[in-house]
């Protein structure tokens, strides 16, 4: 799937946050699993190797999460915490 597909889908899902920030982080956690797709800039065996295993997972959501509430922490960082782990697991739904 696209980049550009999860990013608008994470733009639907935050479409009626309080801010601009926190769209653009819900987006944003909608697209960054696939930060994992770096290595094929490296070599393919690599992309192979890692893709869907270091970014597609609990832990990054978590991080994914926290990231997410410490950017949006003056103004509604557990709301942007929990977009941002919707948006991420709107990722997970369309890559399968």
């Amino acid at each position: 799937m696209s980049p550009i597909i999860h990013g608008g889908v994470g733009w639907l899902i935050g479409h009626r946050a309080s801010s601009r920030r926190l769209r653009v982080v819900t987006a944003v956690a909608a697209v960054v699993a696939d930060v994992d797709g770096v290595g094929l800039l490296v070599s393919e065996e690599l992309y192979i190797a890692w893709t869907h295993r270091l970014c597609h997972g609990v832990g990054f959501a978590v991080v994914v999460a926290v990231l997410a509430a410490l950017v949006c922490r003056r103004q509604r960082p557990l709301l942007a915490a929990a977009l941002a782990v919707l948006a991420f697991h709107s990722h997970i739904i369309l890559d399968l």
